[in-house]
């Protein structure tokens, strides 16, 4: 997370100054609102320190690379383990094919058919994870279980399928978050940093977005429907057709990724423009009230008709454009946590909110110290993919990872068993 808020509102925001064409309109021409963005992310980030300090193990800080620790894990039954990665993967490759052909499917569906089965979708788009989920728990075994032959396949088979339909998604996001699993979770099991993921988690990230940009225009502006397999293949097949057209060369394709990359990977400008909203900062705060986060996750919208839809992104891009509280149904800017946070509580609602924020991170990363144990692998993983995507509003955030946590926990019971009580590795680690 330090990396990542280092990156997204230090280091890549530099570019603003060093070339200052590139300041958002609605921002100061000396950048005034970015450095005062910015005093604000440092401040968050020095209390998102202090809340993981809080709760940070103290007795048992580091993983173990010893190997002897790591044989004394004990190993998840695999029968059991394989029968679950079956049914989570088939559900999720289920759900997203009849979401496909309802035109529904992410950036390929259709927004107004979204919002006329917004009841279902609630529940479909976290059905179709699923696949990720499935992802996980091969990742695991394939990596834990390195001779055996099925589960290279079964990971070969769900990474190369998750891709797919990441692809065909049009989301970037949903594309790149495999590499994020695979680099994560054999970084933790093999008890070092698998760069070659990394690596290509970055050269995919620049190499696919003029490629993206090409498929969303398909889709979205010229009107060309993906609602099978097939045509979700020859969109692509066009889309790589003309960017061929466009005579780039690999050095263009490349140039074009990186300035399109940098530009999505800039969040400190997302947070300037929330300061410079003024009086249409209103617009954006959204109308869901924060004493409804306890239950608001968990009442399906059949039995609550009125339930508030959460739009934030929208209300923020009506806020910019000053369009009032309307805006044009799939449009969405980056809020940012920190960013919402100070739109919904001011500047003492950063520190705090980000404090908050860090000790809950902590304390999902003791569950995985100093052993990793499947079970508490495949709850951190999926936690840790959430977490990094910093571009949501706090609301959505803490409604996101309450139910989150909720459906993992019963996820875990059914694929991995009851615990067995305290590892052999914490016995020893406490006894040390």
């Amino acid at each position: 997370m330090t990396i990542l808020y280092f990156v997204q509102f230090g280091l890549v925001p530099l570019r603003n100054f060093i070339d200052p064409t590139q300041l958002d309109v609605i921002l100061s021409a000396n950048g005034e609102e970015l450095v005062q963005a910015l005093s604000y992310i440092i401040l968050g980030m020095m209390a998102f320190w202090a809340g993981c300090e809080l709760v940070r193990r103290k007795e048992v800080d580091r993983i173990s690379a010893r190997p002897a620790t790591q044989s004394v894990v004990p190993k998840s039954n695999q029968a059991g383990v394989l029968f679950a990665f079956g049914a989570l993967y088939a559900v999720g490759f289920i759900t997203k094919v009849y979401l496909l052909k309802n035109h529904l499917y992410e950036y390929v569906g259709s927004t107004d058919k979204y919002f006329e089965n917004l009841a279902s979708m609630q529940v479909l788009n976290y059905v179709q994870q699923f696949g990720t989920l499935a992802l996980i728990v091969a990742t695991i075994e394939r990596y834990r279980n390195r001779p055996d032959p099925l589960w290279r396949f079964l990971f070969v088979a769900a990474l190369a399928s998750e891709i797919f339909w990441g692809l065909i998604s049009g989301m970037k996001t949903v594309l790149l978050q495999n590499f994020v699993v695979v680099a994560l979770v054999s970084s933790f099991v093999m008890k070092r940093l698998n760069l070659r993921w990394l690596v290509g988690l970055f050269f995919a990230l620049v190499l696919v977005y003029p490629l993206s940009n090409a498929y969303r225009s398909l889709v979205r502006e010229e009107g060309v429907e993906v609602t099978s397999l097939e045509e979700a293949v020859s969109a692509a097949q066009m889309a790589y057709s003309r960017v061929q057209a466009g005579g780039s060369t690999t050095e263009d394709v490349w140039r074009q990724g990186l300035a399109s990359t940098l530009q999505r990977v800039d969040l400190l400008t997302c947070v300037a423009q929330v300061l410079a909203l003024g009086d249409r900062a209103s617009i954006a705060r959204g109308h869901v009230p924060w004493w409804m986060l306890p239950f608001y996750p968990f009442i399906p919208r059949f039995l609550w008709p009125s339930k508030p839809i959460l739009q934030q992104g929208g209300l923020f891009t009506a806020a910019l454009a000053g369009h009032g509280d309307s805006y044009s149904a799939g449009s969405s800017t980056a809020m940012t946590y920190p960013g919402d946070l100070y739109l919904q509580f001011g500047l003492l609602g950063v520190p705090i909110g980000m404090f908050v924020l860090g000790a809950f991170l902590q304390w999902v990363t003791n569950r995985v110290s100093p052993s990793v144990e499947p079970r508490d692998l495949f709850v951190y993983a999926d936690v840790f993919l959430f977490v990094t995507w910093i571009e949501c509003d706090a609301f959505f955030v803490w409604a996101s990872l309450i139910k989150m946590l909720v459906i993992l926990y019963a996820l875990r019971l059914l694929i991995y068993g009851r615990s067995k009580g305290i590892s052999l590795v914490r016995r020893s680690a406490r006894r040390g």
